[in-house]
């Protein structure tokens, strides 16, 4: 069954939606190997999304004796952490990873709504070659990028955003750079959120680049072919998202997306 979503989203004309991802992390069969699956999986999905790729990582290992007080020398493994299954544009991505799947969209973005039967068809799929035993966790992070204006060298935060980076001592000192992370959690629906919010370095010297990245969680296990409940936490994590990003920012930053 397809379901749309109903939400107060604001659909801006310039997004600044850099990058959009729905995942969710599933438990494996015991003997689950992404090898067994690679031909299932490209004749699932290689009509949709023609560019395949391997997904590779590392594992560093070392053994420490404490009864001898001797360390090992460091072992190296190297192993498949998923595949990739790409558009020709490479701005939409399937990937069937070790530990679940994940939907990505870059740039540019329009609204969730206009991919929902397209991740649903997806999700299907990967059941279906997969066959995962239990959901984990379902995410929905957006990967926020706002261009600030430079005003004779320097840029106001608090002209743009609610909550912000403060000095104690603002008429002797500048800042120069700023990064926070911190994790929160909606109490209505135990949902939560991993925020980071930095700036970049200026590729011109017009535009300081500011990062709001909302990860937002949600820690429950509907059944893997249930896409009506999948679909309502979703509908949750979207709303949550939207919250934090509109309480985030002032009139004036909405302002630039129009």
């Amino acid at each position: 069954m397809k379901r749309t979503m109903n939400t107060t989203n604001t659909k801006y004309t310039k997004s600044p939606i850099v990058e959009t991802i729905f995942s969710i992390d599933c438990d494996m069969k015991k003997d689950f190997d992404l090898i067994k699956i690679e031909d299932k999986a490209k004749n699932t999905f290689i009509n949709s999304y023609p560019i395949f790729q391997k997904k590779y990582a590392q594992e560093h290992k070392i053994e420490i004796n404490t009864s001898k007080e001797n360390i090992s020398q460091p072992t190296i493994r190297n192993f498949i952490q998923g595949f990739q299954f790409l558009k020709e544009d490479k701005k939409q991505l399937i990937q069937l990873l070790s530990q679940g799947f994940s939907f990505n969209k870059l740039a540019p973005y329009t609204t969730l709504d206009d991919y929902i039967s397209i991740i649903q068809e997806a999700w299907m799929q990967f059941v279906n070659v997969v066959e995962p035993i239990k959901i984990r966790t379902i995410h929905l992070r957006y990967v926020n990028k706002i261009m600030l204006p430079f005003e004779n060298e320097k840029v106001d935060l608090d002209e743009y955003f609610n909550y912000g980076p403060k000095l104690h001592d603002e008429n002797n000192f500048g800042l120069i750079t700023f990064f926070s992370k911190y994790n929160m959690i909606e109490k209505s629906s135990n949902n939560q959120a991993n925020i980071i919010f930095a700036n970049q370095n200026p590729t011109d010297d017009k535009h300081l680049p500011v990062i709001l990245d909302i990860d937002t969680i949600s820690y429950s296990s509907p059944e893997s072919n249930d896409w009506e409940n999948i679909m309502i936490k979703l509908t949750e994590l979207r709303t949550l998202a939207y919250n934090i990003f509109d309480k985030q920012i002032t009139k004036e930053c909405k302002c630039l997306f129009q």
